[in-house]
């Protein structure tokens, strides 16, 4: 069961982006919202809206793609006042583990299947590109599942 709708954050000068047009896609994505919106060590964050766009190569649809990541955010070390930029993606735990085969042997197992190696294997195309981008960028990529989002 999805859920999704608009973000109006608090402090609408940490958005980077215009703060009439943040989406999120998930009550996990929104929880991460409300999270960058809120702490102080969080400077400045965006969604998808105004994220940075990632080319990758989609091994399901053999074609070139472009990956827009759920969030960028900009954290300041407390200890050292450094920064560092972040990127995350939000995606269920089950998405991020390579399905497991169905005991059950019927069509309807075997589809399901085949739709989660797909999933499986588009998200890790997705992610390859984005750890690549990130290391050019001097960024970090981080997954987040419902276990960092509770």
């Amino acid at each position: 069961m999805a859920y999704s709708g608009k973000y109006k954050p608090r402090n609408r000068e940490k958005y980077r982006g215009n703060v009439d047009k943040i989406t999120y896609r998930s009550l996990w994505e929104r929880t991460l919202f409300n999270y960058c919106d809120e702490k102080d060590f969080v400077i400045k964050w965006s969604s998808e809206e105004y994220n940075c766009v990632i080319p990758y190569f989609d091994p399901v649809a053999n074609k070139q793609r472009r990956y827009f990541c759920d969030v960028w955010a900009r954290i300041r070390h407390p200890e050292s006042g450094s920064y560092q930029d972040f990127l995350i993606e939000v995606k269920p735990k089950k998405e991020t583990q390579e399905p497991a085969k169905p005991k059950a042997q019927t069509r309807k197992a075997k589809n399901r299947y085949l739709t989660e190696c797909a999933t499986y294997a588009t998200n890790m195309a997705k992610w390859e590109a984005a750890m690549k981008f990130c290391k050019k960028k001097n960024m970090t990529f981080l997954i987040f599942t419902e276990n960092q989002l509770v």
